[in-house]
Protein backbone atom coordinates (compact mmCIF):
# COMPACT_ATOMS: atom_id res chain seq x y z
CA UNK A 1 0.00 0.00 0.00
CA UNK A 2 1.66 3.22 -1.12
CA UNK A 3 -0.46 5.57 0.98
CA UNK A 4 1.20 6.42 4.30
CA UNK A 5 -1.84 7.09 6.46
CA UNK A 6 -5.40 8.31 6.08
CA UNK A 7 -6.06 12.03 6.28
CA UNK A 8 -5.91 13.65 9.74
CA UNK A 9 -9.42 14.27 11.04
CA UNK A 10 -8.78 16.88 13.74
CA UNK A 11 -7.10 20.27 13.59
CA UNK A 12 -4.21 19.30 15.96
CA UNK A 13 -3.50 16.25 13.80
CA UNK A 14 -3.54 18.43 10.71
CA UNK A 15 -1.05 20.84 12.32
CA UNK A 16 1.27 17.94 13.20
CA UNK A 17 0.90 16.64 9.66
CA UNK A 18 1.87 20.03 8.18
CA UNK A 19 4.83 20.31 10.56
CA UNK A 20 6.05 16.90 9.44
CA UNK A 21 5.65 17.82 5.78
CA UNK A 22 7.63 21.03 6.33
CA UNK A 23 10.45 19.18 8.08
CA UNK A 24 10.54 16.47 5.41
CA UNK A 25 10.59 18.96 2.57
CA UNK A 26 13.30 21.17 4.07
CA UNK A 27 15.59 18.45 5.45
CA UNK A 28 17.76 18.29 2.33
CA UNK A 29 18.51 22.02 2.11
CA UNK A 30 18.64 22.47 5.87
CA UNK A 31 21.29 19.78 6.29
CA UNK A 32 23.31 21.19 3.41
CA UNK A 33 23.44 24.75 4.74
CA UNK A 34 23.41 24.58 8.52
CA UNK A 35 27.15 24.03 8.86
CA UNK A 36 28.29 26.67 6.35
CA UNK A 37 29.43 29.05 9.14
CA UNK A 38 31.42 26.18 10.69
CA UNK A 39 33.44 25.27 7.61
CA UNK A 40 36.49 27.47 8.36
CA UNK A 41 36.63 26.04 11.87
CA UNK A 42 36.34 22.51 10.53
CA UNK A 43 39.19 23.11 8.09
CA UNK A 44 41.33 24.35 10.97
CA UNK A 45 40.36 21.41 13.20
CA UNK A 46 41.22 18.78 10.59
CA UNK A 47 44.28 20.69 9.40
CA UNK A 48 43.20 20.81 5.75
CA UNK A 49 42.60 23.50 3.15
CA UNK A 50 39.20 25.14 3.05
CA UNK A 51 38.69 23.62 -0.41
CA UNK A 52 38.83 20.13 1.08
CA UNK A 53 36.02 20.95 3.49
CA UNK A 54 34.02 22.37 0.58
CA UNK A 55 34.04 18.87 -0.90
CA UNK A 56 31.66 17.83 1.89
CA UNK A 57 29.05 19.96 0.14
CA UNK A 58 29.81 18.42 -3.25
CA UNK A 59 29.57 14.89 -1.90
CA UNK A 60 26.32 15.72 -0.14
CA UNK A 61 24.72 17.24 -3.23
CA UNK A 62 25.77 14.26 -5.37
CA UNK A 63 24.12 11.86 -2.93
CA UNK A 64 21.03 14.07 -2.77
CA UNK A 65 20.71 14.26 -6.55
CA UNK A 66 21.26 10.58 -7.28
CA UNK A 67 19.20 8.88 -4.58
CA UNK A 68 16.08 10.97 -5.11
CA UNK A 69 15.60 8.83 -8.21
CA UNK A 70 15.20 5.65 -6.17
CA UNK A 71 12.92 6.55 -3.28
CA UNK A 72 9.78 6.97 -5.36
CA UNK A 73 9.78 3.46 -6.90
CA UNK A 74 10.97 1.88 -3.66
CA UNK A 75 8.21 3.55 -1.63
CA UNK A 76 5.62 2.54 -4.23
CA UNK A 77 6.58 -1.07 -3.55
CA UNK A 78 7.24 -1.10 0.21
CA UNK A 79 5.02 1.79 1.38
CA UNK A 80 5.73 5.40 2.27
CA UNK A 81 5.98 5.02 6.04
CA UNK A 82 8.35 2.06 6.01
CA UNK A 83 10.73 3.65 3.51
CA UNK A 84 10.57 7.01 5.27
CA UNK A 85 11.49 5.44 8.61
CA UNK A 86 14.39 3.58 6.99
CA UNK A 87 15.64 6.73 5.28
CA UNK A 88 15.43 8.84 8.43
CA UNK A 89 17.26 6.14 10.38
CA UNK A 90 20.09 6.30 7.82
CA UNK A 91 20.05 10.09 8.09
CA UNK A 92 20.30 10.08 11.89
CA UNK A 93 23.06 7.45 11.92
CA UNK A 94 25.06 9.34 9.28
CA UNK A 95 24.55 12.64 11.12
CA UNK A 96 25.87 11.04 14.29
CA UNK A 97 28.82 9.77 12.22
CA UNK A 98 29.50 13.38 11.16
CA UNK A 99 29.51 14.42 14.82
CA UNK A 100 32.03 11.73 15.72
CA UNK A 101 34.25 11.99 12.63
CA UNK A 102 37.95 12.04 13.40
CA UNK A 103 39.14 12.64 9.82
CA UNK A 104 37.98 14.43 6.70
CA UNK A 105 37.63 11.08 4.94
CA UNK A 106 35.13 9.91 7.54
CA UNK A 107 33.29 13.22 7.32
CA UNK A 108 33.00 12.93 3.54
CA UNK A 109 31.66 9.38 3.82
CA UNK A 110 29.07 10.24 6.45
CA UNK A 111 27.98 13.36 4.59
CA UNK A 112 27.24 11.20 1.57
CA UNK A 113 25.07 8.84 3.61
CA UNK A 114 23.45 11.79 5.33
CA UNK A 115 22.28 12.89 1.89
CA UNK A 116 21.06 9.38 1.08
CA UNK A 117 18.87 9.47 4.19
CA UNK A 118 17.73 13.05 3.64
CA UNK A 119 16.38 12.07 0.23
CA UNK A 120 13.66 10.05 1.96
CA UNK A 121 12.17 13.15 3.53
CA UNK A 122 12.73 15.27 0.47
CA UNK A 123 10.84 12.88 -1.79
CA UNK A 124 8.18 11.70 0.67
CA UNK A 125 7.31 15.23 1.74
CA UNK A 126 5.88 15.88 -1.70
CA UNK A 127 4.63 12.42 -2.51
CA UNK A 128 2.57 11.99 0.64
CA UNK A 129 0.68 15.24 0.03
CA UNK A 130 -0.31 14.14 -3.47
CA UNK A 131 -1.28 10.72 -2.07
CA UNK A 132 -3.61 12.19 0.53
CA UNK A 133 -5.14 15.19 -1.15
CA UNK A 134 -6.84 15.64 -4.49
CA UNK A 135 -5.92 18.25 -7.09
CA UNK A 136 -8.19 20.86 -5.53
CA UNK A 137 -6.73 20.42 -2.03
CA UNK A 138 -3.01 19.76 -2.55
CA UNK A 139 -2.15 23.26 -3.86
CA UNK A 140 -3.28 24.76 -0.57
CA UNK A 141 -1.21 22.28 1.43
CA UNK A 142 1.83 23.12 -0.68
CA UNK A 143 1.11 26.83 -0.22
CA UNK A 144 1.59 26.28 3.52
CA UNK A 145 4.63 24.02 3.26
CA UNK A 146 6.72 25.56 0.49
CA UNK A 147 7.25 29.04 2.02
CA UNK A 148 8.96 27.38 4.98
CA UNK A 149 11.11 25.36 2.59
CA UNK A 150 12.01 28.54 0.71
CA UNK A 151 13.16 30.15 3.98
CA UNK A 152 15.33 27.20 5.02
CA UNK A 153 18.49 28.33 3.14
CA UNK A 154 18.37 31.53 5.19
CA UNK A 155 17.32 29.96 8.48
CA UNK A 156 19.81 27.07 8.53
CA UNK A 157 23.06 29.12 8.48
CA UNK A 158 21.67 31.46 11.16
CA UNK A 159 20.98 28.52 13.46
CA UNK A 160 24.33 26.98 12.57
CA UNK A 161 26.15 30.25 13.23
CA UNK A 162 24.70 30.62 16.71
CA UNK A 163 25.41 27.00 17.61
CA UNK A 164 28.95 27.31 16.24
CA UNK A 165 29.60 30.42 18.30
CA UNK A 166 28.31 28.85 21.49
CA UNK A 167 29.33 25.20 21.23
CA UNK A 168 31.42 24.42 18.13
CA UNK A 169 31.01 22.56 14.85
CA UNK A 170 30.32 19.12 16.33
CA UNK A 171 27.22 20.50 18.02
CA UNK A 172 26.15 22.02 14.73
CA UNK A 173 26.21 18.52 13.27
CA UNK A 174 24.48 17.26 16.41
CA UNK A 175 21.62 19.63 15.59
CA UNK A 176 20.97 17.58 12.45
CA UNK A 177 20.78 14.47 14.64
CA UNK A 178 18.15 16.25 16.74
CA UNK A 179 16.26 17.43 13.65
CA UNK A 180 16.13 13.92 12.20
CA UNK A 181 15.18 12.37 15.53
CA UNK A 182 12.25 14.74 16.06
CA UNK A 183 10.98 14.03 12.55
CA UNK A 184 11.40 10.29 13.00
CA UNK A 185 9.50 10.51 16.29
CA UNK A 186 6.59 12.25 14.59
CA UNK A 187 6.50 9.69 11.80
CA UNK A 188 6.89 6.67 14.07
CA UNK A 189 4.60 7.63 16.95
CA UNK A 190 2.03 10.00 15.46
CA UNK A 191 1.53 7.74 12.48
CA UNK A 192 1.93 4.43 14.29
CA UNK A 193 -1.83 4.12 14.10
CA UNK A 194 -3.48 5.48 10.96
CA UNK A 195 -5.58 8.56 11.51
CA UNK A 196 -9.19 7.64 10.93
CA UNK A 197 -11.64 9.41 8.76
CA UNK A 198 -11.06 11.51 5.69
CA UNK A 199 -12.36 14.85 6.85
CA UNK A 200 -9.24 17.01 6.74
CA UNK A 201 -10.64 18.66 3.64
CA UNK A 202 -12.48 20.96 6.05
CA UNK A 203 -9.07 22.47 6.88
CA UNK A 204 -8.41 23.18 3.20
CA UNK A 205 -9.65 26.38 1.63
CA UNK A 206 -11.59 25.66 -1.51
CA UNK A 207 -10.68 27.94 -4.39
Amino acid sequence: MALLVKKPDTKPQFVVFIAAMVMMSMIGIFSSDIYLPSMPYMASYFGVDYGVIQKTITVYLVGLAVFQLFYGPISDHFGRRRVLIAGLTIYIAASLGCVLSSSVTQLLLFRFFQAVGACAGLVMGRTIVTDMFDKSESPHVFSIVLPFVAMSPAIAPVIGGHVQELLGWRFVMAFTVLFGSVLLGIVFFSWARPWTGATSSRFIRKR
